[in-house]
């Protein structure tokens, strides 16, 4: 038995991460399920589709936040599958996404691993199983939730198709292609930003790939898209006219915010969203007032979490400085290919959430949830480099130890909310 465990104890290790990662996200799945207005109505689009059967599902999917804009119709065809294999139940309807939130776990484990050595990979991945972010929307049914697996794999399959040891780019091509047809279907800013990150990546590399493999392409997305481009055809496009609403809505000022604002805050955002997903502590830092004084103001609140908030903005900005500087002198071919990407949809993400930058939910950062993870290992990577090689050890693994427990004790408290919930207001 000790032979077989030191022979693989790295995939031991693994499995062992895995099961964490099924356990917290299935643990009285059915029991402590969330359910609200938005889920109790896809319920009753699929109980239809259940009794009607498939031709009552609906061409286009949920509405996007705060408009009339109706995403692609995925999301429904999920939860339909999930309804005829697991039942139609509020939990059975909802298991898909609890699938989904397990398989984001392997799935980043494989993305990560093309830059990562092993362990610094298998130290990332148990903080990302236990991240009581991924953890929570995991456990209940709505659209944006699928975005962390679809995302990774996007990113992964986009990899494979540009690798110039890849024999099979071609196929990895038409991979990419039918998850960005999901992701685009699952939440409006990966709907804008996605093909942007896509294209401009594909641009960038240009990749050998034969002509056939290209048209299947764009065979695949016209497919994928026929229920959005029938549903056009048939009410002239009023989706459509949806979508540049809701873009002229986006780009038109609704306050009197500079961009210089919204990008600090924007900036800091993003250091407490990465914090709350590494750690699942809430942050904050002190806010800039409007103009012209630029006042900078922090309340009773700001300084309680002020010190979390500190750590939050150094473990971000280390993060980010460390990308762009592998993004500028990193050799290995495969190794720059990631950096790049990563690079681009960091760049992407974060243009898009300025403009909103004074209005982010915390669903935003189910669109990037993977880079928390990869600018910390960014920051790894940097440790072993500067301090001896046990001592970065030493430190890489407090880091580890500190982080998944805080998620741990934090979902083993928010598990005894969910549990005397029927109880307790």
């Amino acid at each position: 038995m000790r032979s077989l465990f030191s022979k693989n104890y790295k995939f031991i290790i693994l499995l062992a991460v895995l099961a964490i990662g099924i356990f917290l996200r299935s643990y009285h799945f059915a029991d402590w399920l969330h359910f609200e207005l938005d889920q109790s109505r896809d319920a009753k689009v699929i109980d239809l589709a259940i009794k009607e059967g498939s031709s009552a599902l609906p061409l286009l999917g949920p509405k996007a936040a705060g408009s009339f804009l109706r995403l692609g119709p995925a999301f429904y065809y999920f939860k339909y599958l999930s309804a005829l294999a697991f039942g139609n139940t509020p939990s059975g309807i909802a298991t898909i996404m609890m699938i989904f939130g397990i398989l984001a776990i392997p799935a980043f484990y494989i993305l990560i691993k093309r830059y990562f050595n092993k362990w610094t990979s298998i130290g990332l991945l148990l903080i990302f199983s236990v991240s009581l972010f991924l953890v929570m929307y995991s456990r209940f049914s709505w659209n944006p939730n699928a975005l962390p697996l679809f995302t990774i794999l996007t990113i992964y399959s986009l990899l494979r198709a540009v690798d110039r040891e890849e024999r099979n780019k071609g196929k990895w091509l038409l991979a990419t292609t039918f998850f960005i047809s999901v992701v685009t279907q699952l939440h409006f800013l990966a709907y804008v930003s996605m093909p942007v990150i896509m294209v401009a990546f594909l641009i960038i590399k240009r990749p050998k790939i034969k002509w056939n493999y290209w048209v299947g392409a764009v065979g695949i997305i016209l497919v994928m898209n026929f229920p959005v481009i029938l549903n056009e055809i048939k009410t002239g496009g009023d989706n459509f006219k949806e979508f540049q609403k809701v873009v002229l809505g986006k780009t038109e000022s609704k306050n009197n915010k500079t961009l210089f604002a919204k990008i600090v805050k924007n900036y800091s955002e993003n250091s407490i969203g990465h914090f709350l997903i590494l750690s699942s502590q809430n942050s904050e830092l002190p806010k800039l007032l409007r103009n012209p004084n630029l006042n900078i103001q922090c309340d009773e609140g700001c300084r309680q979490q002020f010190p979390m908030g500190t750590i939050a903005l150094v473990l971000f900005s280390s993060g980010l400085i460390l990308m762009l500087k592998n993004l500028i002198f990193e050799k290995d071919p495969r190794k720059k290919d990631f950096v790049m990407l990563v690079s681009l949809w960091f760049i992407v993400a974060f243009g898009l959430f300025t403009p909103l930058a004074f209005d982010i939910s915390p669903r935003f950062w189910l669109l990037v949830s993977a880079l928390p993870f990869i600018f910390l290992g960014f920051t790894f990577n940097f440790l072993r480099k500067f301090f001896p090689k046990k001592l970065a050890f030493v430190l890489i693994l407090i880091i580890i130890f500190i982080l998944s427990a805080s998620n741990l004790y934090n979902t083993y408290k928010r598990f005894n909310e969910l549990k005397d919930a029927p109880y307790k207001t």
